[in-house]
């Protein structure tokens, strides 16, 4: 059939990373781009004549009638080249759903892996989990902090009550107020 008479039925903008190396070097190539809807329906696109240079956008539309939101894709350089696609953007041209895909590996045959495997990134998810993370860490910093604080006073109060070298012990309470404080 004839692309003129097929409609597109997605539009698909990868982009590459900033990278020094980050670039499709081989580009006689291309790109091997495979889409997957929810009910398992898959379209294989071999994406050729465009640059997958560092730090750009290509842009490019899918023809795959009966293919519906894109919840996961496959990607990877079609020759043995290294390639660093960071983010992929699959809208849907019937629905407009807009699904995004993040990767931060480098693909090709000398990288180990040559292909990825892109689930929907979910930037909601994400910024929970980084303010979790960050609740985390100020938990286990105050932790850390208080047992700190415990254990030099602790070892000050026994050098100070054997009272062999009261002097070792303010040594020591010095340096674990002042390793504290750092």
């Amino acid at each position: 059939k004839d692309r003129k008479e097929e409609v597109a039925t997605h539009n698909v903008i990868v982009e590459t990373a900033n990278l020094r190396g980050g670039e499709l070097r081989d580009l006689s190539g291309g790109v091997w781009l495979a889409l997957f809807d929810g009910d398992g329906t898959c379209a294989v696109n071999h994406v050729l004549g465009l640059d997958f240079d560092r730090g750009t956008q290509e842009t490019f539309l899918v023809y795959a009638s009966g293919l519906g939101d894109v919840s996961k894709v496959w990607i990877g350089p079609g020759s043995s080249t290294t390639w660093l696609p960071e983010r992929v953007t699959v809208e849907s041209l019937e629905t407009k759903h807009v699904a995004v895909f993040r990767n931060n590996a480098m693909l090709g045959e000398r990288q180990g892996t040559s292909a990825a495997e892109l689930k929907v990134f979910d930037q909601e998810a994400f910024e929970r989990n980084v303010l979790e993370d960050n609740a985390n860490y100020a938990k286990l910093r105050n932790s850390l902090l208080a047992t700190d604080a415990f254990l030099v006073s602790l070892g000050g109060g026994i050098l100070y009550f054997l009272k062999e070298d009261p002097e070792a012990a303010l040594t020591f309470g010095a340096g674990g107020a002042i390793g504290f404080l750092y």
